[in-house]
């Protein structure tokens, strides 16, 4: 029996049982079992899922995994001039993975980051303020950081993880 040490506690835990067995109890309630025949059929359909679970996870498929298809998910006009398509979100207020379409000319004033903000360039180009970027390029900003006045060019597409800027 496990003794509080505080008798007094509201939860009184004094009699409460300790669940550990034992390595000798263990050891003789391991061994005490019967071996148990298993339809082949049964061994069948038991290796037949392991194989199956086997290769959604070597394909990347199934609970864990989110793959979004460039043909798939919906773009949505954010602003004028800016679609997004939310590829994945943590929680109902966490991080969102998204693309954003710039088209030439868009322009919108700079903004607070309520949550890190990651950005990868795909295509074309954006500024922030006096900081320029290309198709490759990487930028982070943490979160409280405001950005300057954004625009672009000759449009862009770009992978983003953090707040929607709305």
């Amino acid at each position: 029996m496990k003794k509080s040490h505080n008798d007094d506690s509201p939860d009184n835990l004094q009699d409460m049982p300790d669940t550990t067995l034992d390595s000798d109890i263990t050891e003789f309630l391991a061994g005490a079992q019967m071996p148990e025949a298993i339809p082949d059929v049964t061994k069948q359909r038991l290796r037949g899922n392991l194989l199956d679970q086997i290769a959604r996870e070597a394909a990347g498929q199934g609970e864990g995994y989110t793959t979004v298809r460039a043909n798939e998910g919906e773009w949505v006009q954010a602003l004028p001039g800016a679609e997004i398509k939310i590829l994945y979100q943590v929680g109902d207020d966490g991080p969102l993975s998204y693309l954003a379409r710039l088209e030439a000319g868009f322009e919108m004033p700079g903004h607070v980051h309520e949550l890190d903000e990651e950005c990868i360039m795909l295509e074309g180009d954006l500024t922030m303020g006096d900081i320029h970027l290309e198709a490759g390029d990487y930028h982070f900003s943490a979160k409280g950081m405001n950005h300057g006045k954004h625009h672009t060019k000759q449009g862009a597409l770009i992978f983003l993880r953090g707040a929607l800027p709305l």
